[in-house]
């Protein structure tokens, strides 16, 4: 039986602790003018948030997306776990599926922990024997978390000892050639 969102939004809220939401904005720099301006925390810690992946099992994808679409911070870092799990169980046409949605979805990947726990787990994962053109297009983007991913996803080779890809796309950060246009970048799943 899969557990529904309002179910994991349920579950996160009986974890939550609301005298650690200053701490965490103050770390997740949610301030006027910060980098994560506005974002919303309720208090779960991540061991909490892990737990609750590990006891929900299974996941219908679109209710990890309904999360993942969420203004709380917590539910996007369930959500991506749960996507995570789901990718490294998957079928290929699943693992496919995934990526795609991860792509359409980096609006949403906007903070550095939530990239960083999953870029290199489903976009990395999926473009090892790929081209890598998409992370390449990520690199050049106007939005600063694509451009991480584009990063985070390199991990994927590095701990397989290959390094091109990770010096391609640091050349292409430090030379700054970043799309000025305001959408960021728009990528098929390749």
């Amino acid at each position: 039986m899969s557990t529904t969102a309002s179910e994991l939004r349920a579950l996160l809220r009986a974890r939550a602790d609301a005298g650690r939401i200053p701490g965490l904005q103050r770390f997740f720099k949610t301030a006027r003018g910060q980098y994560a301006e506005g974002d919303v925390f309720i208090g779960v810690r991540v061991p909490e948030l892990r737990a609750v992946c590990r006891e929900c099992g299974h996941v219908a994808i679109g209710d990890a997306v309904a999360l993942l679409r969420s203004p709380v911070h917590e539910e996007r870092l369930l959500a991506l776990l749960l996507v995570v799990d789901a990718f490294r169980r998957g079928s290929s046409a699943e693992q496919r599926k995934i990526y795609g949605l991860y792509i359409a979805s980096t609006a949403f990947i906007n903070n550095w922990d939530l990239v960083d726990s999953s870029a290199h787990q489903i976009v990395g994962a999926w473009l090892k024997d790929r081209s890598r053109t998409p992370l390449r297009r990520l690199a050049k983007s106007a939005s600063v978390w694509e451009r991480r991913i584009a990063m985070i996803a390199t991990f994927h080779d590095i701990k397989r000892g290959e390094f091109d890809e990770a010096f391609r796309i640091a050349d292409i950060l430090a030379s700054g050639h970043a799309r000025s246009d305001s959408q960021g970048c728009r990528m098929d799943a390749a």
